[in-house]
């Protein structure tokens, strides 16, 4: 099987790591952190450096010729990425490419499912995504060749570069999606803090004006760095300090007397929970890079297990606790609804809004990496300072338009689609690929048809079953969790849960 290069090979220069700089390379995508809070030593701090590359073919090795033996290719060293992280510092990497300002939105995720129907589902996507993660370690670590060591490459090494654009895509509306959901977080908060006439356009204004120039000066890996840790921070305290008010509204008051056990929309609400659910956890493009640089990599099967086990089983607590706390009432981000009284009250608010606004560069820097590919532009040249200004205009003035309501319905779309297709569907299908070559069944020149008929006829497995299991429960997520946060009804409950939420916070 032939490799070619890739839409967005390139090499990339980053890497803040025990207080120096190292080289490190990826695909211009892949290695985009789909989290909202991406580590710093990840792409999302490094510039593209464009690298010519010859393809690698095996003329040798049949239709299994994605199957290595580990050693390296002819593939120019500085394109590998370097075995120099511990496996204590890789847990961190994992940890806080899946943690971040996404966790404040849970707790009004429950609404659709109830507590006992949103605890099953969010445990059981936990598993899914936690196993369709290990299924795509699986499918590297057969690979076993030094120059298949991402996500993006995979996808290109297995299927060629139809899937790789696939992923590409998905990754990069994943990663404005969330930069959006920074700016509407960002107005909405501001706003509850002051509010006036206008103020929607004010904020979006100042935010505009603060997060526009880091996007076109966001090859100085030091601003970067910073950016970085001041946004970790911010999340540690805006996190105690909400919780701190959750624990002290249940001990109060109880739980809210809204709280369901099904959720309010059964079955579709359902599905709109395990979108949502998606999203939040959908940082699992950070497992072949992590795993890659790791040189400790007997131990990164379990640490990937505990790290992914703990943010589910931290999700479902924080989650819960804000929902019990204050019902299905709650349709907007947790620090929203606690701004208008109580202790700590600015302090929390100050870090929140200074980790969305720091987050945001990080965010949008790895997806603008490929555009600049895709473009065939640089950074500081005129049309890439009128691409990046064009991107963000077009984010801000979508928030603005959609407002601070409407969160979930942004989290539910990008959840449904690109996210379901990053987390489930896409290893799942490298996994029966990759089966495939194991049994000799496949054939470069299979058509898609064919290519399904042989799936059918391969020996059958759990492995298996899982795989057809999570594409099927992707599709659904896609089509009736689509229609769930979309659907005509669903217009009238933002607006009775509106009304609602202001009646409960004005008396």
């Amino acid at each position: 099987m032939e490799e070619t290069r890739g839409p967005g090979g390139a090499t990339e220069l980053c890497g803040v790591e025990g207080g120096h700089s190292a080289p490190r390379a990826y695909s211009a995508s892949e290695e985009l952190e789909t989290n909202d809070n991406p580590p710093v030593n990840s792409t999302a701090c490094g510039i593209v450096v464009e690298q010519d590359t010859a393809p690698i073919k095996d003329p040798a090795a049949p239709s299994g010729a994605c199957l290595g033996d580990g050693k390296k290719t002819d593939r120019n060293e500085v394109g590998k990425i370097q075995e120099n992280t511990n496996i204590y510092k890789t847990a961190f990497h994992v940890f806080k490419a899946n943690v971040g300002t996404g966790i404040f939105i849970l707790p009004m995720f429950y609404r659709h499912a109830g507590y006992i129907a949103g605890l099953i589902i969010a445990l059981f996507t936990g598993i899914f995504v936690l196993d369709a993660s290990q299924l795509l370690l699986r499918t590297k670590l057969i690979i076993n060749r030094e120059d298949v060591d991402t996500y993006g490459r995979v996808c290109r090494h297995i299927y060629g570069k139809t899937m790789e654009w696939i992923l590409f895509a998905c990754l990069i509306l994943t990663q404005y999606a969330f930069c959006l959901l920074y700016v509407q977080l960002a107005v909405s908060t501001m706003g509850s803090f002051v509010s006036f006439s206008g103020d929607a356009y004010v904020w979006g204004l100042v935010i505009f004006l603060i997060v526009f120039p880091c996007t076109c000066f966001s090859n100085n890996f030091s601003l970067l760095a910073i950016a970085s840790i001041v946004a970790s921070v911010s999340v540690v305290v805006t996190l105690i300090i909400t919780y701190i008010r959750i624990a002290t509204e249940l001990k109060s008051n109880g739980p809210h007397e809204s709280v369901t056990a099904f959720g309010d929309n059964v079955p579709f609400g359902w599905f709109t929970d395990m979108a949502c659910n998606l999203m939040v956890l959908e940082g699992i493009a950070i497992v072949l890079p992590a795993h890659s640089g790791c040189n400790q990599k007997h131990l990164f099967k379990p640490m990937l297990t505990v790290i992914l086990g703990s943010i589910v089983c931290l999700y479902i607590f924080y989650g819960l606790s804000g929902y019990f706390a204050y019902g299905s009432a709650l349709n907007e981000v947790i620090v929203k609804r606690m701004s208008d009284q109580g202790d700590f009250r600015i302090p929390m608010g100050c870090a929140f809004i200074l980790n969305v606004i720091c987050t945001y560069p990080l965010q949008f820097q790895p997806a603008m990496q490929l555009i600049d590919v895709l473009f065939n532009c640089k950074e500081s040249s005129l049309k890439g300072r009128l691409i990046r200004l064009s991107i963000n205009v077009f984010i801000i003035v979508l928030a603005i338009i959609l407002g601070g309501d409407t969160v979930d319905m942004v989290v539910g779309i990008t959840g449904a689609l690109p996210a379901v297709v990053i987390v489930m569907i896409i290893p799942s299908l490298l996994t029966l690929k990759i089966d495939l070559i194991l049994n000799n069944l496949d054939n470069d020149k299979l058509s898609f048809k064919e290519l399904l008929a042989a799936i059918v006829r391969s020996p059958f497995s759990f492995r298996k079953l899982r795989c057809i299991f999570y594409i099927v429960f992707g599709l659904l997520v896609m089509g009736f969790g689509t229609y769930a946060v979309l659907s005509p009804s669903k217009k009238n409950e933002w607006e009775g849960l509106e009304e609602e939420a202001y009646t409960y916070t004005h008396t």
